[in-house]
């Protein structure tokens, strides 16, 4: 959550309303991708350590005009 919310600061990721960030884990390292609407990529971010325990999760960050909503793609 920390990370989606610090690359709103980015102009060119806050301008997109609708956002699909997706987590990679692959021997506890971490590759995480934030790609528009349109499956263009925004932002690559890696990460040098995670315990996170998935091999992948993605979420989806929605603008609703006052609040950055970030949900589980089922709950969209």
């Amino acid at each position: 959550m920390d990370l989606i919310a610090s690359w709103q600061r980015k102009k060119a990721v806050r301008a997109n309303p609708f956002q699909v960030w997706t987590l990679t884990v692959k021997n506890r390292k971490g590759r995480v991708v934030c790609k528009d609407g349109d499956g263009e990529k925004l932002a690559v971010q890696r990460i040098e350590y995670t315990d996170f325990p998935l091999d992948e999760i993605k979420l989806y960050a929605v603008d609703d005009g006052q609040y950055l909503v970030i949900m589980l793609p089922f709950e969209y």
